[in-house]
């Protein structure tokens, strides 16, 4: 029986390694997403920004 376990226990590291590497690459994912996400944000905040303030330029010389 502590044969088995002890078998068990090797054959359980590969995949708890694995598992975290897993876990790892999907939370660098998970951050450059929404990095990303935040930027486009940003960008359409941005966009929307210039549009007012060019509308309402023009609407002055009007």
């Amino acid at each position: 029986n502590e044969t088995n376990d002890a078998d068990q226990q090797m054959n359980d590291e590969p995949v708890n390694d694995d598992l975290i590497e897993t876990s790892t690459v999907l939370s660098k994912r998970a951050l450059r997403a929404n990095k990303n996400r935040q930027d486009a944000c940003e960008g359409q905040k941005r966009q929307a920004d210039n549009f007012l303030q060019n509308t309402a330029k023009n609407q002055k010389l009007d």
